[in-house]
């Protein structure tokens, strides 16, 4: 007997301009078709499509046997990983302090005045007990600014990169920064060193807005020397190993100032990095009204037109963010308090535990309502093509109001008013 096949319920059709697309949300592939097979996707209709593009179909993901529960596959596929813990994941927060005074700072909160770095004898001690724990330890360079703290990120790198290699480990960094202190030497040290292999530099809208919402301490323009910095990093990635991204914050900016940032880049620095956009929204600090919390996609839009790749939530994981999953993934705060998310210093659920002189680490009781994976018994999770990408969404706002905010469901809604999203 024949064996039969259904389309995957996480194919997400897409028809714009005559191109159809079609993305599958689990296994992250992204393919163009002709009409005709198109149209057997959609239809889920395979009786007359030969068998070998029935198998390439099925190793995409695009396609499964008719029998198969694909939501119990992608809920045990889920849980297996985190039980695993084969990966670390820290972002650290060697310090607060900042050189820039963004008003909008979710961190205004914490005195930039506290000029305290991180213990970094104490930090070596926790590496050494619990870094073998893993196959790899993935660490996120956070702040405050990062660089102000750079010779000492350095300096641990190095102890940690030895240790790593008498344990059989791997390792890599990541930094977030914004790209004032970004000089050649610490572009190469970070790469060479740290084993860098992604940057997120962050740039607010156009030069009139970034330079005043996002001033040097004394109310300096910063975005000239922030833009020749980026352009000296995307000289280090000249044959793309490494993951630049460009995060522009978004102000009321109308189109034509993103343009005027955009115009910015030649063709060939174009290709050196990916970009994204998001909206600057209020904190405790910083309540104004943003018309650019409305929608994106015109952004979007006019970069993809000027041949701008996007930087995108398609690749393959298992969590939403950091505040995911319990233990294995943690922020480590300058004091060497331990957080599970620090969007909200306020939140005291957010607080997990502290590393001791000796650098045991000691969980408190709130890392239990972190390990969480009630969001695939959510009847809209369940139903939603999108759970592979959100995994039920931003797990701070769930904790302190009991309530998923579905972050691709507004542009979903946008783009099946323009008629581009086909059975979605």
């Amino acid at each position: 007997m024949k064996e039969k096949f259904k389309s995957s319920f996480y194919n997400i059709y897409k028809n714009k301009d005559g191109i159809n697309e079609v993305f599958n949300t689990f296994t992250k592939a992204d393919v163009i078709f002709d009409d005709w097979l198109f149209d057997c996707l959609n239809d889920g209709n395979f009786e007359n499509v030969d068998s070998d593009t029935i198998t390439e179909l099925l190793n995409l993901g695009f396609i499964v046997p008719s029998y198969v529960d694909e939501f119990q596959i992608i809920k045990n596929s889920y849980i297996d990983y985190r039980k695993k813990k084969e990966k670390l994941l820290i972002t650290l927060v060697p310090t607060f302090m900042c050189n820039f005074r963004c008003k909008y700072c979710f961190e205004g909160s914490t005195p930039k005045s506290n000029n305290q770095i991180i213990d970094y004898e104490t930090l070596k001690k926790y590496a050494e007990l619990n870094f073998d724990k893993f196959k790899h330890v993935h660490i996120t360079l956070f702040g405050g600014e990062p660089l102000l703290c750079h010779e000492k990120n350095v300096d641990f790198y190095k102890y940690i990169k030895k240790m790593c290699e008498l344990n059989g480990q791997t390792y890599s960094s990541s930094i977030a920064t914004n790209a004032y202190l970004l000089n050649e030497k610490c572009i190469s040290e970070l790469i060479e060193i740290c084993n860098c292999q992604t940057f997120q530099i962050t740039i607010d809208g156009c030069r009139r807005t970034h330079n005043m919402l996002r001033g040097l301490a004394g109310v300096k323009p910063t975005y000239d020397v922030v833009l020749n910095n980026f352009r000296t990093l995307l000289k280090y990635n000249s044959i793309g190993d490494l993951n630049i991204v460009l995060r522009v914050n978004l102000f009321n900016n109308t189109i034509d100032e993103v343009n005027e940032l955009l115009e910015e880049f030649t063709e060939d620095e174009k290709q050196r990095f990916s970009i994204y956009f998001r909206y600057i929204y209020n904190t405790k600090e910083f309540k104004e009204k943003n018309e650019n919390e409305i929608n994106l996609n015109e952004f979007y839009e006019l970069a993809k037109k000027q041949g701008f790749s996007i930087n995108g939530n398609r690749k393959f994981s298992f969590y939403h963010c950091e505040g995911d999953g319990a233990e294995e993934q943690i922020h480590i705060l300058p004091n060497l308090k331990v957080y599970k998310c620090i969007n909200d210093m306020t939140y005291e659920k957010s607080y997990i535990g502290d590393i001791n002189p000796h650098g045991e680490i000691l969980f408190n009781d709130n890392i239990h309502i972190w390990n969480d994976y009630s969001f695939f018994e959510d009847k809209k999770c369940r139903e939603c093509k999108y759970l592979p990408m959100c995994w039920g969404g931003c797990p701070l706002i769930y904790k302190k109001s009991n309530r998923r905010v579905c972050i691709h469901e507004k542009v979903m809604e946008e783009n099946e008013k323009k008629g581009e999203i086909i059975n979605a």
